[in-house]
């Protein structure tokens, strides 16, 4: 009967079974068994993407505490298109933060970076 507002993805559910049935497996998710018994750190951050990189349908979303970066790339123009909310607002979708907190945007921006460098296949 308690409410945690970690941050928690659908990669996590493996590794949350795996944890619940005594061994745990993480794969590509992050321990939520063990954050929620105080064992584990929380997920600082959380980063999504949708569709493949390098087509007009890629889009990346990273999110930390109550900031969300949505990034859509178009290969076509070599644009990218930046959107900031704020989710505690009462509408956070509806206001774009983004020209206001370029800070912000720069270190989620990093965030994203930072990962798409870790999860790159390495040449062999």
């Amino acid at each position: 009967n308690s409410r945690h507002a970690g941050l928690a993805a659908l990669t996590d559910l493996f590794g949350l079974a795996t944890a619940a049935s005594g061994k745990p497996e993480l794969r590509d998710g992050h321990n939520l068994l063990g954050a929620l018994r105080g064992a584990a750190p929380e997920r600082e951050a959380l980063i999504g993407m949708f569709g493949t990189p390098g087509t007009r349908q890629f889009k990346c979303m990273v999110r930390r505490g109550d900031w969300k970066l949505i990034s859509v790339i178009n290969p076509r123009t070599s644009t990218t298109r930046v959107s900031l909310h704020y989710l505690a607002e009462p509408k956070p979708e509806v206001n774009d933060h983004a020209e206001a907190k370029p800070e912000i945007v720069r270190e989620l921006t990093a965030l994203h970076e930072s990962w798409a460098r870790s999860v790159e296949p390495k040449n062999v």
